[in-house]
């Protein structure tokens, strides 16, 4: 599984993330994979990317199903980026948390601690609301 997602952020990349796209082969099993961006103020460039995957053994399984996978992972990053928008811009609202950070990101003195997607989205139920999402997927899959 680690090859699959080394693979999905850095050699099956496409110009257009907003496709999801398929890779694999018989000995890592196959991927439908979807990049996408959420912001990050703390990130270089501002934003952080991440990937879901959707993975099987058998290539068939995956590419039969591929309008139920897409828009799943469609939804799921939708909600995802919403709910990182909200935080950052609550985060805005609130100055007195967030301008010493800002000031020592922006003169490179202190090295900030990479936030967590717990964080960003600011959801502790986040990890829950995945396995959520990934058992109506496969619900769906299985009707």
């Amino acid at each position: 599984m680690t090859k699959l997602i080394m693979k999905s952020l850095s050699v099956e990349t496409s110009s257009d993330i907003t496709k999801p796209m398929f890779f694999g082969g018989t000995v890592y099993g196959y991927c439908i994979h979807k990049i996408f961006k959420i912001k990050d103020p703390n990130a270089r460039g501002s934003e952080r990317k991440y990937s879901l995957m959707v993975i099987s053994d058998e290539e068939l399984d995956l590419v039969k199903n591929w309008n139920i996978v897409n828009l799943y992972l469609t939804e799921i990053i939708s909600l995802i980026q919403k709910q990182v928008d909200l935080t950052v811009e609550n985060n805005l609202k609130n100055p007195a948390e967030s301008t010493g950070i800002l000031d020592e990101r922006y003169l490179r003195r202190a090295v900030v601690k990479p936030k967590s997607l717990l964080e960003l989205t600011g959801d502790p139920q986040i990890f829950v609301k995945f396995h959520l999402w990934a058992v109506e997927l496969l619900t769906d899959i299985c009707k």
